[in-house]
């Protein structure tokens, strides 16, 4: 069944249904059967050496079975102590594929195949013993001892609690380690007797364990095909319906997934061609003001404009603030009380320096003290540093206060405006001297606007330059909307690009039929 599945499943669907998972299983439903069989030849009482033969084919498939499911570990697909979950007993243990994916844990299936090793060379033993070989029969017997001392150790290792997960009852570690045990007492008792024979009986020399020949093996499992199992009888009743008929070909999965990748690509750019040319225009009018600059150049300001917030909060802020007179005032006393604290430091320093070298040429060599200078270095350099610092800050505050006084009128009037509630009027008033200088309807007859004397030179005038860019504007909107909509329409367009997939299934992988589907569009 296991091979059925390798041959029909090509693309698994689950882990458990992958071809390496699947010969691991087929591996070790195998050497369960060899170890079924061997049981029951043990316990028909068959000859030693048929049984020898069992139990090295039975050791050798589970050796194969620790490579096997190593690897599926190593990718994650079966978790660790498989192989303790194979059972010691074939009885034991349900069938492996329904529980790949409740493995617990791999510990090792080394107790497997060290038992089945050791219960070979015990029975070789046996049969050796039949021959005559007394000798190779004791290193037989030593060989076997070894291995169910490791298969013994591996078992009482096992975790006394097993989660339910795993399927495995609770008397999984002590079944191991009592068959182990038992089995490891049969071949040192057998050991000792016949070891005492041969060293007071046969005395036979008894051989390097290198030098012993392998235990011959005997398969007694295989796999049956499924055709030859149910022979005569309708296989596709009895495995039922394909379970992917309606799955869709990979070749038309492929090309539909180019086809919407194409079509996502296409959006892409023609979106960002769209985001790119309303990002210039607007960064373009922002730069050149329009159309606000417009109104301005039109004096086409309503009368019931109101003042926005940010004007408002600027006069409560000139209000609301301290006097800047008054804090420049504090500003230039504190850096003239700053100024006195460095001149009195420097004289102080000049003053020591002094005294010191008065001090070394009155006491000349008598007077170790270094000299000043050297010593006061890093202050003087701090004191320089200070100095530059308030000169600079001076600079700067004597500009601000040249601004201020640039400014003082309009601050007065914000100040006195936020404090008797006359901001509106305030607003008003400034957004009437504005348009009484840029209006010209508003100039008088002898006296002619600048604007206009700017242009007078047989062109058109303001008003109609200001016409013609109002023009510019009203088309550059309207090429905007159509822009806009035009990319919505294409959005809608491509999705019904994908019909033309059932078109094109034997040419899923040409890509200069796809470019050209998507040119017709």
């Amino acid at each position: 069944m296991f091979t059925y599945i390798n041959e029909n499943f090509l693309h698994a669907p689950s882990a458990d249904l992958h071809r390496d998972t699947v010969k691991s299983l087929i591996s070790i439903t195998l050497a369960q059967a060899q170890e079924v069989f061997l049981e029951k030849q043990i316990a028909d009482q068959k000859k030693v050496g048929l049984l020898a033969k069992l139990s090295s084919q039975a050791g050798t498939l589970y050796s194969q079975v620790i490579e096997g499911v190593q690897e599926n570990v190593n990718k994650a697909i079966f978790e660790k102590v498989w192989l303790l979950f194979v059972q010691v007993r074939p009885s034991l243990p349900p069938s492996p594929v329904r529980y790949v994916g409740e493995w617990h844990r791999l510990t090792s299936s080394q107790i497997k195949a060290s038992l089945m090793n050791s219960m070979a060379q015990y029975y070789q033993a046996l049969a050796d013993e039949d021959a005559n070989s007394y000798g190779v029969a004791v290193c037989r017997l030593q060989i076997a001892e070894n291995l169910a001392k490791e298969a013994h150790k591996v078992a009482s290792n096992f975790p006394s609690s097993v989660p339910p997960s795993s399927n495995l009852t609770a008397e999984t570690g002590s079944l191991l380690a009592e068959m182990t045990k038992r089995h490891l007492s049969t071949v040192q008792d057998k050991l000792t007797d016949l070891a005492r024979d041969n060293d007071f009986i046969y005395h036979q020399t008894v051989p390097a364990e290198a030098s012993v020949a392998a235990v011959p093996k005997l398969p007694a499992s295989k796999p049956i095909p499924v055709s030859e199992l149910y022979a005569g009888q309708d296989i596709q009743r009895i495995t039922g319906p394909d379970l992917f008929a309606k799955i869709v070909p990979f070749a038309v999965t492929e090309s539909a997934s180019l086809y919407d990748e194409e079509k996502a690509k296409l959006v892409r750019a023609e979106t960002e061609r769209v985001d790119t040319a309303n990002g210039e225009m607007a960064a373009s009018l922002d730069y050149l003001r329009l159309p606000g600059a417009l109104q301005v150049l039109k004096g086409g300001f309503d009368q019931d404009v109101m003042p926005d917030e940010d004007f408002r909060t600027w006069c409560v802020d000139v209000a609301d603030h301290e006097n800047p007179s008054g804090i420049f005032e504090s500003l230039r006393s504190e850096k003239d009380a700053i100024v006195g604290v460095l001149d009195r430091g420097s004289k102080q320093l000049d003053m020591e320096e002094s005294v010191c070298e008065k001090m070394r040429s009155k006491y000349e060599s008598e007077w170790t003290q270094q000299p000043s200078s050297r010593l006061t270095t890093t202050l003087r350099s701090d004191i320089r540093n200070y100095r530059e610092a308030l000169e600079e800050a001076a600079r700067s505050d004597g500009q601000l206060a040249a601004k201020l006084r640039q400014n003082s009128n309009e601050f007065e009037e914000m100040r006195t405006a936020a404090t008797h509630g006359e901001v509106d009027a305030l607003f008003q008033k400034s957004l009437n001297k504005v348009r009484g200088k840029s209006s010209s309807s508003n100039s008088p007859a002898g006296e002619a606007n600048l604007l206009d004397a700017d242009f007078d030179d047989g062109g058109p005038s303001v008003m109609e330059q200001i016409g013609n860019v109002e023009d510019i504007l009203k088309k550059l909107n309207l090429i905007k909307r159509e822009r806009n909509q035009v990319l919505k329409d294409l959005k809608e367009k491509v999705k019904t690009l994908s019909p033309s997939l059932a078109e094109g299934r034997e040419h899923a992988n040409d890509d200069r039929r796809t470019t050209t589907t998507f040119r017709r569009y």
